[in-house]
This record gives C-alpha cells, structure tokens and sequence, in this order.
C-alpha cells in the first residue's frame, strides 16, 4: 500500500475528524476520542482526496448497471418486433378497404 504524501499532520485535518466541542473531536475510523492538534495516525486521508477504497465496488456497479441496461433493451426490442408482426398479421387478416369512387360508380350506374 502506498503512503500519500499528504497534508494531513494532525487529527483535524482527516476525513475522520468530527469536531465536537472547542478542542475534541472523535475518530470515526477508529472509534475514539481525540485531539484535533495530535499527530494523525496512519489511517488519516484528506478531506478532499478522491475515496479509493471503493474502486472495486464503483466498477462492479458500473458493469451490473450496463448489463442491466443492455438486458432491457434487449427485452423493448423483442417487444417492439413482436408488436410489429402482430399488426402485420392484422392488416393482412382484414380486406381491402373499397375506394369510395367505386361505390359511387355503382350507385350512379344503378339509377341511370
């Protein structure tokens, strides 16, 4: 594991580091009481360097998301062809509708 060269001295400038009172504070890694002017211990991290820690998670939530994303799509586009071969199906069933000039052409035919 690499150490960081850091600016993180003492207590108070952790990510830990929750101030309670004037001069206390508690570590939340590791659950105690301390100073915010003692010397930070091994664990400290910056307050703003980026979390590391949860790499591995972030890139299996990333790959579960995309495998997600892509088993939906997949799913619209079987939805979506059989929507489409089901209103094939349909025009296909029903007859040609008759063009209205022809019906007039009947009518007029049987009144002259």
């Amino acid at each position: 594991m690499k150490i960081s060269n850091s600016s993180t001295f003492a207590c108070r400038y952790c990510r830990y580091y929750v101030p309670e009172g004037r001069r206390g504070g508690h570590c939340q890694q590791l659950n105690v009481t301390v100073q915010g002017a003692w010397k930070a211990c091994s664990l400290a991290i910056p307050p703003f360097t980026p979390a590391w820690e949860n790499l591995e998670e972030i890139i299996v939530w990333q790959r579960k998301t995309l495998a997600a994303q892509e088993a939906t799509l997949a799913i619209l586009a079987q939805q979506q062809a059989s929507c489409v071969s089901q209103s094939e199906e349909l025009t296909a069933s029903e007859p040609a509708p008759r063009s209205p000039r022809r019906q007039t052409e009947g009518i007029k035919a049987l009144w002259t």
